[in-house]
């Protein structure tokens, strides 16, 4: 028989192509289609963890044929947890204790993934922003929204309340998944 599955190999050679991506801390649009066409000659792994999540998170980047700064963040974040899963990144935000509000589209899953992804690291979920709210989490989806200055009305809220002395935070999913 195979010494190894076909999921084992292909999982052997992303590893290395996600290796060779992050290994200079930048990601280029380039890398990212060369890695969207590796992926799709190997459409029959799609089903497998982790290939899902790496498949629709570059699917959904690649969508609008731009990749934004945020979604570079978000994708070098990925790769990172996906080359070495152990790792923590330092500049990881704890959500522990801290109610944590949601705006906008995630790139690494639903609204709900994300809330699940909170409350499993001991944060509180809110649904809108109060003077008890500690963080409010924005997709990565929205960062090419931003640019045009469009704020979500949530973004415009925090921002108020920032200025009015609130302590809350607004932080890009990358900054916390």
């Amino acid at each position: 028989g195979k010494l190894y599955s076909n999921t084992t190999v292909s999982l052997q050679i992303l590893k290395g192509i996600i290796n060779g991506i992050i290994a200079d801390n930048e990601i280029s649009e380039n890398e990212i289609i060369s890695l969207h066409a590796w992926m799709s000659e190997n459409e029959d792994q799609r089903a497998q963890f982790p290939f899902d999540t790496l498949f629709h998170t570059i699917e959904r980047v690649l969508e609008d044929n731009y990749l934004s700064k945020e979604e570079k963040k978000v994708l070098l974040s990925l790769f990172r947890r996906f080359a070495n899963p152990l790792a923590r990144e330092e500049q990881d935000v704890s959500v522990d204790g801290k109610n944590c509000c949601l705006s906008g589209c995630f790139l690494l899953g639903s609204m709900i993934e994300e809330e699940e992804a909170i409350k499993a690291r001991g944060g509180n979920v809110v649904s809108s922003l109060t003077g008890k709210t500690d963080l409010l989490i924005v997709g990565g989806m929205g960062d090419l929204v931003w640019a045009y200055g469009n704020y979500s009305s949530k973004i415009k809220k925090a921002l108020k309340m920032q200025e009015e002395g609130h302590s809350i935070r607004i932080l890009g999913e990358s900054e916390v998944f």
